[in-house]
Order: structure tokens, then sequence, then C-alpha cells
């Protein structure tokens, strides 16, 4: 569907070769496979890469998560190499879905509300620009929340069947 929407231009509506509609996956998901094959080609590294970089990005969030919450770097390390040497983890980094971008996204509110929370800011800062980073927080928690919501949430095209039971 990305190849599609790069090839047409059409970057709205996602669809199979045939022309058909296509939403068995949400659209943030389209959209970054088309990002990359418009910008690196259409090719195995460009369907890969944005993926993997999104598994990097949530190995140094959860890094930072586990930070904020003990004020040990050690424990966030370990919690970082927990999170890489997990199998599903790796696997869906190297697949273009968006398991792996909802791992993100959710990974990252939780950060941020980890830090809102615990209020470490506060402490470790004075002044105004403890302040604007406290609401830059407060603005990542809130989207990362919502795209994560959305990301989890893909519409169902097949209805719903009632299985026949026992009478």
């Amino acid at each position: 569907a990305a190849i599609q929407m790069v090839q047409s231009g059409d970057y709205v509506t996602p669809r199979y070769a045939d022309g058909s509609l296509r939403f068995r996956k949400p659209i943030l998901t389209y959209w970054v496979l088309a990002t990359s094959y418009a910008t690196l080609g259409i090719g195995l590294v460009s369907s890969r890469l944005p993926f993997l970089l999104a598994a990097c990005a949530t190995l140094w969030v959860t890094y930072r998560l586990a930070r904020s919450v003990t004020q040990d770097p050690r424990i966030g390390l370990l919690a970082a190499a927990l999170l890489g040497s997990n199998i599903l983890f790796m696997e869906s980094a190297t697949k273009a879905t968006p398991d792996i971008l909802q791992c993100l996204f959710i990974t990252l509110s939780l950060w941020g509300a980890t830090e809102l929370l615990f209020n470490r800011l506060q402490q470790t800062m004075q002044g105004r620009p403890a302040r604007v980073i406290q609401h830059i927080l407060q603005w990542v928690f809130r989207a990362a929340t919502g795209v994560g919501a959305v990301l989890g949430s893909q519409p169902n095209p097949a209805p719903l069947r009632r299985t026949p039971g026992p009478p």
C-alpha cells in the first residue's frame, strides 16, 4: 500500500496493487513507509530502516524511563539491554508492522508520565527552564499517548460473527 501511495501520489487512501482499498494497518504505518520509500527509494533497506530506527528510539526511551524512576544509570542500561534481548521486540523491529511504532509511542508516553509524576525536573533544575521542559514533557506525554492509542485501535473490516453454540 505504501508503494502505491508513492507511485500514485495519493497519501490518504491505502490501496492494494489492484486498486482495492487496504485498511489492515493504521495509516501512520503506511505514511512512515511511504516517506522512507520517497526518500531512499523502494527496497528492502528502506522498508526496514524506519522500524529499526523506531526500535532504537524505544531502547533509548526505555533507558530514560528506567533512569527516571530509579535515578540509577545502570538500571537504565539493564532495562534497555533486557528489552533489546527480547526476541519478540527484535522480531517486531525487523518487520514493517505497526507494533514497534506502537511500542515506541506507549513507552514515550510512560516516560513523559513518569517525569511528570515523579517531578524530577523541579528537583534538579530551578526557574523558568524547568517549567519550559515540564510543559514540553506534558505535550510529549499527551501526543505520544494519542498516537499510541490510534496505532492500537485499527479498524476491523470483518463483521462480527456469532459462532453457533450448543442449543
